[in-house]
């Protein structure tokens, strides 16, 4: 049980523990909402890519004319996220796309993935994970 003790004098001295609500959302059974996080995408390539964990997102980066243009998925649920990606036309060429996440300030992480693939990262409450892609030939 959550809640604060008090007590109260009952007849002849004696004294009983009274189990009280902690504050007055609790009174009427209100709980508070979760802290959610934000996740953005940012590329300019022709590929569709998706979030996949507490909380789904998915979009078409094939509008993103611009380089830095990115999705802005929030809120989301705080936890562990699939990403995953897929080019949207075919290529006689290898091609390599460049993966950098970054989660507030002080977790960066760097992939480098053929076409198409997954990472994992995790979103934090209140944090924003950003998410660059971007391509490269070989």
């Amino acid at each position: 049980m959550n809640g604060k003790v008090r007590t109260a004098t009952l007849g002849a001295g004696l004294v009983a523990a009274v189990l009280g609500p902690a504050t007055a959302a609790d009174a009427v059974g209100e709980q508070p909402a979760p802290s959610r996080g934000t996740i953005q995408v940012c590329s300019a390539n022709n590929s569709d890519v998706y979030v996949e964990g507490p909380s789904f997102r998915e979009d078409d980066l094939a509008s993103f004319t611009k380089t830095g243009e990115c999705t802005n998925w929030k809120p989301v649920l705080p936890g562990n996220y699939e990403m995953g990606f897929a080019m949207r036309t075919t290529s006689t060429h290898t091609i390599l796309v460049e993966c950098l996440i970054r989660r507030g300030k002080q977790h960066i992480v760097y992939k480098r993935l053929n076409n198409e693939g997954h990472v994992y990262t995790a979103v934090a409450p209140g944090e924003l994970t950003r998410i660059d892609l971007w391509i490269t030939q070989a």
